[in-house]
């Protein structure tokens, strides 16, 4: 009976020692396949972690790229409207000049007379508007004899109609 007993203390024993063993490698298992989820999520984290600053790097750029077009778009729209104020000036400026004209053609009665209209010549008129063309023409068309010596043959002489 006592073997018996032993036998079967023994036999429960090792039972329960197999039971240990196994509820450790369940448990060591379970471990592993803990441990394994938790790298693959580490993985995974990081994976996120480099997508993450790739796309940040890519909209860093991006906005780089559109603070550039917006400077070069507020340059050109300074130079539009600095263009426009240089239009503005040179509109009052005609403006004035054909006001002036006109009331110069208003005021002048004598341009009708007879003589004022037969003694009437381009030049004259001419120099009475812009005398620093009248000048220019009278140095392109000056051809004395004596000045012409001092020409290459190459220079070209303008007549006087």
């Amino acid at each position: 009976l006592l073997d018996a007993n032993y036998s079967q203390f023994y036999k429960n024993k090792i039972n329960k020692q197999k039971r240990q063993v196994h509820s450790l490698d369940v448990e060591n298992e379970s471990v592993k396949k803990h441990s394994r989820v938790e790298h693959a999520y580490e993985m995974e984290v990081t994976e996120n972690i480099c997508e993450i600053g790739i796309q940040t790097n890519e909209i860093g750029v991006q906005v780089d790229k559109k603070t550039r077009e917006i400077a070069q778009l507020n340059t050109k729209i300074n130079e539009i409207e600095n263009l426009q104020k240089q239009l503005e000036y040179a509109y009052d400026y005609v403006i004035k000049s054909v006001y002036n004209e006109i009331e110069s053609l208003i005021f002048n009665k004598k341009r009708f007379s007879l003589d004022s209209l037969l003694n009437f010549t381009p030049e004259n008129w001419l120099a009475n508007r812009n005398p620093v063309i009248v000048n220019f023409i009278n140095t392109l068309t000056h051809n004395d004899n004596n000045d012409h010596t001092n020409y290459t043959s190459n220079e070209k002489t303008f007549k006087r109609m």
